[in-house]
């Protein structure tokens, strides 16, 4: 531990990774989307969905886990900053999607929101141990936490079946206004699953750490094996999200927004779990809090898509953009 700067490099390659599996995602729902309905496939009967799996888990899996072992939650959280900025470099080449200048503003300020987080985030390199984790659980702040956030959770999941397309079919106004919410619902939901996905793995990665190095075995615990269990959860609920997510919008639009969401709630997170914010100065706090203003600006400048239906384009064939309004190509 304390060496922090090793845990951002361990998470920058994995953002690689993430947005590899992300394109293809993406494509592979594309691609099946153009075929007749009675010829598409289920997303498990697809190599490319599979193949895209493997680069947004197996790949980034044990980069993170190594970086949460050098480096604090609040650290690594706004790096999904990076994410974005590839993603933008990426999605017009080999998705075809538009991209305006108030996506590409946007995703500038989400980054450099981003980098403000983590340039002035916690540089704690504590190591906590299973009895000290339960000392952790058992302060108020947590215990009002862990209560609302699962609230919230449920709530989500229950919203997002609602809303999801296909089941609902707006005939008022106000229904028509509750659809349109559902990518910032898949983005809270995915980003709310990520950030606790991000803390189950990341003590997990301490618990490795203090078994391997002091012999002082962490996984003779039932606490720790809860954690295991919660982190595969909050995973699966966080793959499915994203994957409802691009299955139903822009990469370029949708993204940013779950990214979002993933770098704040992921902080606030960090701040509650861990105690982070009993560490950071005023100074601190004050840039903190100026990169998540940032952050929340961009996602307000995305441009925003009307309906599922435009959220497809022509798959490229030469490399090139598809024509379109307010494209950074047309300007």
């Amino acid at each position: 531990m304390g060496q922090w700067y090793v845990g951002v490099l361990c998470s920058l390659v994995a953002c690689v990774g993430t947005v590899t599996g992300i394109i293809m995602q993406k494509y592979s729902h594309m691609t099946e989307d153009q075929k007749p309905k009675d010829q598409r496939r289920a997303e498990t009967k697809r190599p490319l969905w599979w193949m895209s799996l493997f680069f947004m888990i197996l790949v980034p899996a044990p980069l993170d886990y190594a970086a949460f072992a050098f480096a604090a939650q609040s650290i690594l959280a706004p790096l999904a900053g990076v994410t974005l900025l590839l993603n933008v470099v990426a999605s017009p080449f080999f998705l075809g999607e538009k991209v305006s200048w108030s996506d590409i503003g946007g995703t500038v300020l989400i980054a450099v929101g981003a980098g403000l987080t983590t340039s002035f985030g916690s540089r704690s390199d504590k190591q906590y141990s299973i009895p000290e984790f339960l000392v952790l659980y058992q302060r108020p702040i947590f215990i009002g936490y862990f209560v609302v956030a699962n609230i919230v959770l449920v709530l989500l999941c229950l919203a997002v079946h609602y809303l999801d397309y296909g089941k609902l079919n707006p005939s008022t106004p106000f229904q028509s206004r509750l659809k349109k919410s559902l990518p910032q619902l898949l983005g809270c939901l995915g980003g709310l699953a990520g950030a606790q996905q991000m803390v189950f793995s990341k003590s997990l990665a301490e618990l490795i750490a203090i078994s391997a190095n002091t012999h002082h075995n962490q996984f003779l615990y039932w606490l720790t094996y809860f954690m295991i269990v919660c982190a595969l959860a909050m995973a699966v609920l966080q793959i499915k999200t994203v994957n409802t997510g691009l299955a139903n919008f822009d990469v370029v639009y949708f993204l940013p927004i779950y990214n979002t969401y993933l770098i704040l709630l992921g902080i606030s997170v960090g701040f509650i779990y861990f105690a982070e914010f009993e560490t950071l100065t005023k100074l601190q706090i004050g840039m903190f809090s100026l990169g998540t203003l940032v952050c929340v600006i961009g996602v307000l400048l995305l441009k925003k898509p009307d309906t599922k239906e435009h959220a497809y384009l022509p798959i490229p064939t030469d490399g090139t953009l598809v024509e379109g309004e307010d494209t950074v190509e047309d300007a």
